[in-house]
């Protein structure tokens, strides 16, 4: 087994569809953190917080697409690190207007900049709203820096990467001496974050914009948490529902159906898979999952004939995957792709901690396979060869069934 706790166990609560208690949780957790520190221990917190609010509105809501304001999937509550107090940050006026002490020129109008939903990548618009000099002494500039860093420690993920280096450097954020409210780890991480691009926010209607980028960055973050399948699934389909012009979209649905057959086991998963991939660019985001679909249709055609190349090809997979591929579809396809390759150490390495969790449902072969090779010669010598060919017919006799099961129901 894995040993990783549930999204409940991380926020220290029982589950619940309460997302308010929620919240409150992980606001809790996230104060005895050291964000300067422990970026690794954050980022496994709040991936818990999406996945118990994700959970709670499926209990509650049906999981429907809200026409309001999206919520924020950084922190819906933020800790302020000098007042500890917790702060409800969302994008209204009794955030960024009655509550500020910020100079009222500019509180109004970044209110209403937000409000005008176009702050994702119009980095001209930006410039317009920044560079007109308000602040009428060092205390106002100093609180206007403050506000911008909290908007963008909240929703970064709702900011093209040259939107979030701009306020970065408009604050001083990495000024030794600046009042930044985020932490340097934390500041690295949200350079760091990928960009899955805004260009065409204009191409979404305005109440929805919001919404949906929010969405998107939650499938991608979910993929790997314990989330159904079916349920980032929907949210997908939520997105394709507002718009169907965005090849990030697409290649989610791609890692969402490799989960679901990391093996490729027939034409129809080929063709389905190809479809997908047909919708994106030749760039880095959807290298791997080419690759991985051109490596397994040459290993079914070709086998041991193309043992000489493939073993060539198959150290792209066993190094660090980019950023933009979440680390189970990782896991599964570096996994099979040794596998295919009767690589025990690589296999192992990728499925074995993970064996039986709910990414990861390996057939009786697969699981012999990654067992540690002692182990695994103690179980031969002990099995009788007529009890293992009738154990691993009945392997097979099960995957056919569900192999027509699952194609009747497409």
């Amino acid at each position: 087994m894995s040993g990783e706790v549930s999204c409940w166990e991380a926020l220290g609560i029982n589950e619940t569809s309460n997302q308010r208690a929620i919240k409150k949780a992980y606001a809790k957790v996230l104060k005895t953190l050291d964000l300067e520190s422990q970026v690794s221990e954050f980022q496994k917190l709040k991936r818990a917080l999406d996945e118990a609010l994700v959970l709670a509105k499926a209990a509650t809501s049906d999981d429907e697409l809200s026409e309001s304001t999206a919520e924020n999937f950084f922190d819906d509550l933020v800790i302020s690190e000098t007042t500890d107090k917790a702060v409800e940050p969302g994008i209204s006026n009794e955030s960024y207007g009655e509550k500020s002490e910020l100079h009222p020129p500019f509180s109004q109008r970044f209110l209403a900049f937000l409000n005008q939903k176009a702050y994702f990548a119009d980095v001209t618009a930006w410039r317009e709203l920044l560079e007109t000099n308000d602040a009428a002494n060092i205390e106002d500039m100093m609180a206007k820096q403050e506000l911008l860093l909290n908007f963008l420690g909240q929703n970064f993920i709702l900011l093209s990467h040259e939107i979030r280096l701009y306020l970065i450097d408009y604050c001083q954020a990495e000024d030794q001496n600046s009042l930044s409210t985020i932490p340097q780890g934390m500041l690295t991480f949200i350079k760091e974050y990928p960009d899955f691009g805004f260009d065409f926010w204009q191409e979404i209607a305005p109440e929805y914009r919001e919404t949906y980028f929010s969405q998107r960055d939650q499938v991608f973050q979910l993929i790997s948490s314990k989330v159904p399948l079916a349920a980032l699934s929907a949210r997908v389909q939520s997105c394709l529902d507002i718009y169907e012009g965005d090849s990030l979209v697409y290649l989610l649905a791609a890692y969402l159906f490799v989960l679901d057959d990391f093996r490729l086991q027939n034409g129809e998963n080929l063709n389905q898979l190809q479809l997908l991939l047909s919708k994106g660019d030749d760039d880095h985001q959807w290298r791997y999952l080419k690759d991985y679909l051109l490596f397994v249709m040459e290993a079914r055609s070709q086998g041991t004939a193309a043992r000489a190349s493939l073993l060539e090809k198959a150290d792209f997979f066993y190094q660090t995957p980019p950023k933009e591929v979440p680390l189970a579809v990782y896991r599964l396809t570096s996994g099979y792709v040794a596998f295919l390759l009767s690589n025990h150490e690589e296999a192992r390495k990728c499925w074995y901690a993970y064996e039986n969790t709910y990414r990861l449902c390996l057939n009786p072969r697969e699981r012999e396979f990654i067992k540690p090779i002692a182990t695994r010669n103690a179980v031969a010598a002990t099995e009788e060869p007529e009890s293992g060919r009738k154990y691993w017919g009945l392997g097979f006799v099960v995957a056919g069934v569900l192999g027509i099961i699952r194609l009747l129901i497409m």
